[in-house]
């Protein structure tokens, strides 16, 4: 993907995932992990509508962020691009991907494959809008 590709993706996640919560900008930022960025996006029109960022490093595979834009939920587009994620990894030989799920994807991410671990994780400034996550990890 170009800069500009990502940077597009990069507005999707913010425009989905922080902006309704009225969390600034940095928010990605300050909530990245360290490794390698792996952007998946679904392109109509020549507009991303779906993105995912999958992190590669050394200790731990992570499917980072993920969202679909608002008017295309429910049309099977995060499946179509999970199974991009899914190929990609295949093809590296990553054997497993863990992530962190808001209460209100759960039911997606189970439906491809991950299983919950653990407690809810309380993130003050995600709980106050009703937003708890959960670890969850799936096995290739």
């Amino acid at each position: 993907m170009d800069p500009s590709d990502i940077n597009e993706a990069k507005l999707l996640l913010y425009n989905e995932l922080f902006e309704p919560l009225g969390m600034p900008r940095e928010s990605q930022e300050q909530l990245k992990v360290p490794g390698i960025e792996h952007y998946f996006v679904c392109i109509l029109n020549h507009r991303i509508i779906g993105v995912m960022v999958l992190v590669v490093s050394n200790e731990i595979i992570e499917l980072h962020h993920a969202a679909i834009s608002k008017e295309y939920r429910g049309q099977g587009i995060g499946k179509k691009v999970w199974q991009e994620v899914l190929g990609f990894c295949k093809s590296e030989g990553i054997k497993g991907i863990e992530l962190y799920s808001r209460n209100t994807a759960i039911n997606f991410w189970q439906s491809v494959g991950f299983t919950e671990l653990g407690e809810w994780l309380e993130v003050e400034s995600f709980v106050k809008h009703g937003i708890r996550h959960k670890k969850m990890e799936i096995s290739i």
